[in-house]
C-alpha cells in the first residue's frame, strides 16, 4: 500500500467509527446493550486478527471493518458504565480503572514487543490480538451484563 494512502484509510476508519456510533443505538434497540457491547467487541477483535492474517494488499481494506465494530460496541460499554456506577463513586471508580488498564496495556506492551524481537512483528500481533479476544470474551462471559 502507498504510503500516501494511509491518509485515506485513516479518515475512511474514522468515518466507519463514527457510523457504526450512529447505528449502535439501532442495534441496542434491537438485540439489547449488553448484547451489542459484547458483539461488537468480539466482533472488533476478531477483525483485528483477519486483518492480520490477510497479509496482503487486503489487509488495509478488511482493517476498515474493525474501527466500525469499535463505534457500535463503545457507546454501549459506556451507557452500560454510567448505568452500572452510582454517581457519587463514578469519577473514582473510572479513574482507578484508567490506572490499571494503563498498568496492564505497559505490561502488554512490554511483553507483545519482546515476543516481536524474538519472533516478528506478524506473530506478535497475531499473539496480542488473540489474546485481547480471548479476555474480552472471558470477562463478558464472567459479568453477564443483562440489559433492562
Amino acid at each position: 500500500v502507498p504510503f500516501w494512502s494511509l491518509v485515506i484509510f485513516k479518515s475512511l476508519g474514522h468515518l466507519l467509527n463514527s457510523f457504526g456510533a450512529h447505528l449502535s443505538n439501532r442495534i441496542a434497540r434491537k438485540i439489547g446493550i449488553g448484547r451489542t457491547a459484547r458483539y461488537g467487541l468480539v466482533a472488533d477483535n476478531f477483525m483485528n486478527i483477519v486483518s492480520v492474517l490477510c497479509n496482503s494488499i487486503w489487509t488495509p481494506i478488511v482493517r476498515l471493518a474493525s474501527p466500525l465494530a469499535e463505534g457500535i460496541h463503545s457507546p454501549a460499554i459506556n451507557t452500560i458504565i454510567q448505568d452500572e456506577i452510582p454517581n457519587r463513586i463514578r469519577a473514582t471508580t473510572l479513574s482507578i480503572a484508567s490506572i490499571f488498564g494503563s498498568l496492564c496495556y505497559s505490561g502488554a506492551a512490554i511483553f507483545i514487543g519482546y515476543l516481536a524481537d524474538i519472533t516478528s512483528p506478524y506473530w506478535a500481533l497475531l499473539a496480542a490480538y488473540s489474546i485481547a479476544l480471548m479476555v474480552d470474551s472471558l470477562v463478558f462471559v464472567g459479568l453477564k451484563y443483562k440489559s433492562k
